[in-house]
This record gives C-alpha cells, sequence and structure tokens, in this order.
C-alpha cells in the first residue's frame, strides 16, 4: 500500500486519521511523509459499531482528545477493567517526552522495519521519547499468548537498540492476563530494562501497565507525537498539548 500513497494530496487536505493494531505502519508511514498528526484510538468496525451501542467512556474520550487543548488520563479505569489497576513499575522520577506507537506482536520488528525501509526514514532516536506497547493477543480463538512469547518479542526489540532511546513507556492490558500473569508480565519488562537495555537505577524510566488502548474495550484515543508527562507521584498520563488545531 505505501508505495501508492500521494502524501502530498494527504498533506494538502489533512483529515483525522485514526486506528490501532495492523494500522501502525500508516501512522508512521503519513506522519514521516507528511508531518500530520494522527491518532492511535478506536476503529468503526470494532469500537464504534459497538451492539447495542459504543461504549460511553471511548466516545466521550475520543470527543475530548479532539477538541480539548489538553487532558490527563487518569490510570485507575474502574467499572470497566476485567483485571486489577494500573501500576507504575520503575518508579525512578516522572517521563516527559513525545509518544509514539509501537505495536507489539509477533510481527511487529517485520512491519516497523519495512516501514522505515520503505520510507528510507531512520527510525526516531534521542531519549526524548515515550513508547506505547499494544499488546495484540489472538482475540478469535479461546488462547491468549503467554508471558513468555511477549519476553521473545520485547527481547528483539531490546536487541535492535529501539528501547535504549526511550524516557518512559506505557503498556496496554493483556488479552485475559489475570493477576498473577500481570504480574509476570511487569516483572519481565523490568527484568528486560535492567539486563539487557542496561538502563541505570540513576535513570528515569517510569512505566505505565495496563492502560485502555490498543486491543482493549473500552479503548482511549491518544494523539500521536504529542508532549506527554508521565507523573509517577500522581499517578498521571498526562497529554499537555492539543492534539488538534482550530
Amino acid at each position: 500500500m505505501l508505495p501508492f500513497l500521494d502524501y502530498s494530496l494527504i498533506q494538502s487536505n489533512p483529515e483525522i486519521f485514526i486506528g490501532y493494531s495492523d494500522t501502525t505502519f500508516l501512522h508512521y508511514a503519513i506522519q514521516s511523509r507528511t508531518g500530520l498528526r494522527t491518532f492511535y484510538g478506536p476503529s468503526v468496525l470494532t469500537d464504534f459499531s459497538d451492539l447495542p451501542k459504543p461504549i460511553q467512556f471511548t466516545i466521550d474520550h475520543f470527543v475530548r482528545v479532539l477538541t480539548e487543548a489538553g487532558m490527563s488520563l487518569s490510570v485507575e479505569q474502574k467499572g470497566f477493567s476485567t483485571n486489577r489497576g494500573n501500576s507504575l513499575i520503575h518508579r525512578r522520577g516522572d517521563g516527559f517526552g513525545e509518544v509514539e506507537p509501537l505495536d507489539i506482536y509477533m510481527e511487529a520488528l517485520y512491519h516497523v522495519s519495512c516501514v522505515f525501509r520503505e520510507l528510507n526514514t531512520p527510525p526516531p532516536r534521542g531519549k526524548t521519547r515515550f513508547s506505547f506497547l499494544s499488546l495484540r493477543w489472538v482475540t478469535t480463538c479461546k488462547c491468549h499468548n503467554s508471558v513468555s512469547q511477549f519476553r521473545n518479542n520485547l527481547v528483539d526489540l531490546a536487541l535492535s537498540g529501539i528501547l535504549h532511546e526511550f524516557c518512559g513507556l506505557v503498556v496496554g492490558q493483556g488479552y485475559r492476563y489475570d493477576t498473577y500473569m500481570q504480574d509476570e508480565l511487569a516483572s519481565m519488562i523490568e527484568e528486560v530494562f535492567d539486563v539487557i537495555v542496561g538502563r541505570s537505577l540513576e535513570e528515569q524510566l517510569p512505566i505505565l501497565m495496563n492502560v485502555d488502548f490498543g486491543h482493549t474495550s473500552p479503548i482511549l484515543t491518544l494523539p500521536i507525537n504529542t508532549l506527554v508527562r508521565l507523573d509517577c507521584d500522581l499517578d498521571e498520563f498526562s497529554v499537555l498539548e492539543p492534539g488538534v488545531r482550530a
């Protein structure tokens, strides 16, 4: 698809582009070629077409992001999540930087590398980046990916050098993860950053777990490449600039 997109036409006729998972490569392509901001959030078929009606939280947050100058995302989504509440690991101060998506599943590295190769654009560098990991599980079957399978993906990313550039990380919810699996996932992520990435204890690297984006319901809308702050003292993830221009 990428070779056939008219980026000049897209740039001169900006529209709201929103989606998650399989559209991640389009977010990278559109932003790198046009400079336009895109949104990691709900899709028409899986969210806006929910029966008998869409989840109000999803709709309300979508409207907020597209109409308000800034917002704070509560880490506690009571009444929606079937798992335990969100938690921060790596409490080493606050994170401050720009946010970008990294959809993590079995072909994640392949998709990301293909996009940058096709666009002849290097991956973003510099420790002023936040990234959010969408944990994509196969929701059409009765099984879910184990923590060990996700570990393999994360280790691949660590060895590629991408994780060395982050100033913070926001992680989505694992499909059908119970409390034990969430604890195991948090410990594994901490281990990868400590052992493979080699971030020192003095470095600020807040990591927020179990956030409602990507393959979750309800789902947040996150403007990509906006300035954000993750405050460990307040347990708050805040978007500090408007998603769209008036």
